[in-house]
Formats: C-alpha cells, sequence, structure tokens
C-alpha cells in the first residue's frame, strides 16, 4: 500500500487504519503502536486533520470524520483484509522511508553547511 490515489502517505493510511479499527486514540498511543518515527506521526496527523479527514477533540482525542470514514473504506476495500498482518511490513517501509528522508536532509544540510564555510573562509582571506 504505498501512496494511494488520494495523495495519503502510507504512514497516514496506519494511522487512519488504528484510529478506525479503535474509533478514537491519543496521539500517545499512536506513537506507541507504530513502527514509525514521533516526528512523523505529528506530521502525519496535522496532515489528515487540515485535509478534513480526522479531528481532535477538547481531550485530545482523533477520531475520524465522515470524508476521513469514507476514504477508509475506499482504502481497505482495495486490500485484502486477510492480509492485514503485512500492515509491520508496511510500518517497516515508512520507517525505511523516514530514515533515508532523514538522511537525504543530513547530507543537504552538510553541503550547505561546507559551501558556507568555505565562502565565509574565502572572504576572510580576501580582507
Amino acid at each position: 500500500m504505498p501512496s494511494s490515489e488520494n495523495g495519503i502517505s502510507t504512514g497516514e493510511i496506519q494511522i487512519l487504519i488504528a484510529i478506525g479499527l479503535n474509533r478514537i486514540l491519543r496521539k500517545s498511543i499512536i506513537n506507541h503502536k507504530m513502527a514509525i518515527t514521533n516526528p512523523h506521526i505529528g506530521l502525519s496527523i496535522n496532515s489528515l486533520i487540515s485535509r478534513g479527514y480526522l479531528q481532535k477533540d477538547r481531550t485530545k482525542t482523533y477520531q475520524l470524520t465522515s470524508l476521513g470514514r469514507k476514504v477508509l473504506v475506499k482504502i481497505l476495500s482495495t486490500h485484502d483484509l486477510d492480509k492485514l498482518e503485512t500492515l509491520p511490513d508496511l510500518w517497516l517501509q515508512e520507517g525505511e522511508r523516514a530514515k533515508e528522508a532523514t538522511e537525504n536532509l543530513r547530507k543537504l544540510h552538510d553541503e550547505l553547511s561546507n559551501k558556507m564555510r568555505e565562502s565565509r573562509e574565502e572572504r576572510l582571506s580576501k580582507n
């Protein structure tokens, strides 16, 4: 279940399924049940809320909106429900994707830091 036609990531699908199966969840429970990184969970939840799939109530629990339920039904209808044991594999894939993205950001940061250092050293050597 990579990204679906709705533009929903695997991590977001996991969150929708977790909340759908449990009716409502707190973020701390989602963090505990998921094999994706905590910052990624927060970003995914915020994305799902902004698209109208989730809502958060005063007690800081999350539940599916009617749109979120429709999307979840569509997602589940396109997958073999007997193979839901593959979700841990999907969690691992999402974790690997997050690690890869983090590594790419670290490399980009290092490149930019080196360029800035070189530029600063060049300016100082001219003075």
